[in-house]
């Protein structure tokens, strides 16, 4: 970074709003604190050079502080006062026992972010390099890796836009210098100050001692986090070649995995869970799966847990889910076109069709209900010659085994009709031209 970004001017971050697609439409999320309000003034300026262009301001307030209704004013007066559309929005957050407020806030303002932000509109933040510094910091306590290093990008995909933190570049002095010349009002929120916040703790503690030896050390730090997200790209990449090599329908091979360096097949692991959107474990839990799981016999069924998440094998492939609960040991009632929801196994309805799945007429005055598997069921499947038994025709079909007792079963009275969308009892086959009722089960976990 050069030295002239220890001061700030507008025309410093023309050049990245000038990148956002034409026409520029730009929304400024404002809290009425100095950064906030510098980035809005900033941005305000330039509307002559980045035209056409459409600038405006949400303001998120939470409710936690008694002042919050003032900072919204702000944020209206401030608006109106550079002729731009302000609108408040107001949310409630509720923390959990033993989670951080600050964390909470921070979701929920994101969400509504999110929610607010238009196709291809870009979302300004105005996180300056001092955030940054907090930020790498706080990951440096957490024994965060190279992503978390990477701290905040200055640009990235944001709901159905993109997200742009233009002051990054920034330390906050120069903001305040910026503020104090052209005289811009704001407000202060006191809680910054309260030390009991870990941000703030190294905001009023740590880093002012940083900067009396390190003068530039949000400006450097900065520069580090940068190259940190190549390098976190440089991984993704490496992640995307080789889950591209070993994925097949969500699973993926232990055969690729077991060859790759243990550093490379945790990478590809941390990417394909987090691909199923799922919370990535620590890295002993990758190291567990790795032993107990990618180098076990290959009869093994071996099962490794997280919050939110377990991982489990059959033959040469690993399985990604949520923890799957126990299936229901009581009858469910069940009507046509009417689906019944199975929580994490998907939902199953009977819908109306013509010559497939279950004869209408021979369900005609039956009770249908749902089951699930209770040991010695039987079915002769539709053009099977032969009544066979459930589990060995489960077995041949390779259903992987902790899914084989949560296929829901379908009764007509107390007759097995349909085994899912699986096999259809011969007695209850529909005939090619008849009134019928396809199963369909959806959403389910995988069975293969």
């Amino acid at each position: 970074m050069s030295a002239e970004h220890a001061r700030f001017e507008p025309g410093l971050i023309a050049p990245a709003l000038l990148d956002c697609a034409r026409p520029r439409r730009l929304l400024v999320a404002m809290s009425g604190g100095l950064d906030s309000s510098v980035l809005l003034h900033a941005v305000v300026s330039l509307r002559p050079i980045l035209t056409p262009c459409r600038v405006r301001v949400v303001h998120v307030e939470h409710g936690l502080h008694p002042d919050a209704p003032r900072w919204a004013q702000s944020c209206l007066e401030q608006s109106a006062a550079l002729g731009v559309e302000c609108g408040v929005e107001h949310v409630q957050v509720r923390v959990a026992r033993g989670a951080s407020p600050e964390a909470a806030a921070r979701e929920v303002r994101y969400d509504v972010l999110a929610r607010a932000l238009e196709p291809d509109e870009v979302l300004l933040t105005a996180h300056h390099a001092d955030d940054q510094l907090e930020t790498v910091l706080l990951a440096l306590m957490r024994g965060a890796g190279v992503a978390g290093i990477a701290a905040m990008p200055e640009r990235v995909a944001f709901g159905r836009g993109w997200h742009l933190r233009p002051l990054l570049p920034f330390p906050r002095a120069a903001l305040e210098r910026y503020a104090r010349g052209v005289g811009i009002a704001h407000c202060e929120d006191p809680s910054n100050l309260d030390r009991r916040f870990a941000r703030n703790f190294l905001r009023t503690e740590i880093v002012p001692r940083l900067a009396e030896r390190w003068p530039a050390a949000s400006r450097t730090v900065t520069r580090s986090a940068a190259l940190a997200g190549e390098a976190a790209r440089l991984i993704d990449e490496l992640a995307a070649i080789d889950l591209a090599t070993c994925e097949q329908s969500g699973r993926l091979d232990v055969r690729y995995l077991a060859t790759l360096s243990p550093e490379r097949a945790r990478n590809a692991l941390r990417a394909w869970i987090r691909r199923a959107a799922l919370q990535v474990p620590s890295r002993r839990k990758l190291e567990q799966i790795m032993s107990d799981v990618v180098h076990a016999r290959h009869d093994a069924q071996p099962r490794v847990t997280w919050p939110g998440a377990e991982l489990r094998r059959h033959g040469d492939w690993l399985h990604l889910m949520v923890p799957l609960a126990a299936a229901p040991t009581t009858r469910i009632p069940l009507a046509v076109d009417r689906a019944v929801m199975l929580d994490e196994l998907g939902e199953l309805c009977l819908e109306g069709c013509i010559g497939a799945g279950l004869s209408a007429a021979a369900l005609e005055g039956r009770e249908l209900s749902l089951a699930f598997r209770n040991g010695g069921e039987r079915i002769r499947p539709a053009g099977d010659a032969h009544r066979r038994s459930l589990k060995k025709l489960l077995q041949a079909r390779d259903i992987v085994p902790w899914m084989r007792s949560r296929i829901p079963l379908v009764y007509a009275d107390d007759r097995l009709a349909a085994v899912a969308d699986l096999w259809t009892e011969s007695d209850y086959a529909a005939r090619a031209d008849e009134r019928a009722y396809r199963v369909r089960w959806l959403h389910h976990p995988g069975l293969y």
